[in-house]
């Protein structure tokens, strides 16, 4: 419950006047973590990037979550190496906000791949924000042994990333 209130916090703070005023374009990150049945993706998102992203039409703390479940939905998937995209699993529980000098969320997706789906030869598909702040980028890391080892980046047009086994 905690950390669904510091996200309400700082959406209801950040979302509305981000979207007024301009700002530094601070980049996006996502940890990779490839596990034996699933892969979990942490993504810490700037709240001034993502204001930009959204639609902003949302007026409660609730709402706001909601919209950024669904949006998340829409621009971050796994597939397999068949093509087919994998299951996504977000819980509420599974966000946090972080501070600093570029206030964002720190969401964790899990995703599981399809019955009968291989679960190797995944590919990170990843457009939150870059769709639409041609600038943002997102640098993608993988996190083996407690340490993050970077993958690549990326910046539109560029959306997928192969994942190590």
């Amino acid at each position: 419950m905690r950390r669904r209130s510091l996200l309400g916090v700082a959406l209801a703070a950040v979302l509305p006047s981000a979207l007024a005023r301009a700002h530094t374009m601070p980049n996006s990150t996502v940890t990779v973590e490839v596990q034996p049945q699933s892969v979990r993706v942490v993504a810490g998102i700037p709240l001034s990037e993502l204001a930009a992203a959204l639609s902003g039409t949302s007026d409660t703390t609730r709402e706001m979550w909601r919209e950024v479940q669904a949006y998340l939905a829409q621009h971050v998937a796994v597939l397999g190496a068949d093509g087919r995209a994998w299951s996504l699993g977000l819980r509420d529980e599974d966000v946090a906000a972080a501070d600093g000098d570029h206030p964002a969320i720190m969401v964790v997706l899990t995703f599981t791949p399809p019955v009968g789906g291989s679960a190797r030869a995944a590919t990170l598909r990843y457009d939150a924000v870059t769709h639409r702040v041609a600038s943002q980028y997102v640098l993608v890391y993988r996190h083996v042994d407690g340490e993050r080892i970077p993958l690549g980046r990326l910046q539109s047009p560029a959306t997928d990333l192969p994942l190590p086994d």
